[in-house]
């Protein structure tokens, strides 16, 4: 996985892409791997989206356990992302 720091007891804040200019509406894709799941959290103080890794796939954000999820990108002044519009699956 690209931007994964191989500790699983860490949210991996100290890799991952920043992105500053995403626009769906000019049609961006973001490109992500297919075979895994994620977990999208918008942080309103810093109007950005956060996208995780779910590591163990249940659909929300572990942030404290021994398997914590994987920090994968933050898309600043963006609240949501389309998963089927948005996202290029490789």
């Amino acid at each position: 996985l690209f931007y994964n720091d191989r500790n699983q007891r860490k949210l991996g804040k100290r890799d991952y892409a920043r992105i500053t200019d995403f626009n769906a509406n000019e049609g961006d894709k973001l490109q992500l791997r297919g075979d895994i799941e994620y977990v999208q959290v918008y942080d309103a103080r810093n109007d950005a989206l956060r996208i995780y890794w779910d590591r163990d796939g249940d659909g929300q954000l572990d942030a404290s356990r021994r398997n914590s999820d994987e920090l994968i990108a933050v898309l600043e002044n963006v609240s949501d992302l389309n998963m089927g519009a948005d996202v290029q699956f490789l």
